[in-house]
């Protein structure tokens, strides 16, 4: 129902990692199984274009030295858009900074969207690490450890 509500589509694919059952090649061992394997539909599935938003989402996937200096946080944008001099907050800390540089490897951008993956440089040292997620001072994500629910 949630999934419907979201207008999600679920597949599913049956697997077996330890004997690659329809993870490249079709199964043997799953002749009930006529539809895609594994990898040939994550290589034609398209994902959907998210609305725009001024909210940057940024999950942190590594940290980078750049130049010498720690403070570059490489990932992928996922919401909003990040420009040289925004505003940044690490949502776990609250920790904020202003983004100096945005590095790729075909050079420095001086904007970035959704779906971009980019090196972050910031202007100060904020103890952003892999796992956390940056967001827009001005619109942060906010995150919670307990929620509640009916059963």
């Amino acid at each position: 129902l949630l999934a419907r509500h979201e207008g999600l589509e679920i597949v599913t694919i049956p697997v077996s990692a330890s004997t690659g059952d329809n993870l490249v090649t079709p199964s043997s061992n799953m002749p009930w199984h006529r539809e895609s394997t594994l990898i040939g539909y994550l290589e034609a599935v398209s994902m959907p274009v998210r609305p725009a938003s001024e909210r940057l989402v940024f999950p942190v996937q590594g940290l980078v030295e750049i130049d010498g200096c720690p403070r570059g946080l490489s990932g992928h944008i996922v919401e909003g858009t990040a420009r040289p001099g925004d505003e940044i907050r690490v949502t776990g800390s609250g920790s904020k900074a202003r983004i100096a540089r945005i590095v790729t490897m075909g050079g420095d951008l001086t904007q970035a969207g959704p779906g971009t993956p980019v090196v972050l440089e910031l202007d100060t040292d904020i103890g952003a690490d892999r796992g956390d997620v940056l967001s827009s001072a001005r619109r942060p994500v906010e995150s919670t450890d307990q929620f509640e629910a009916g059963v």
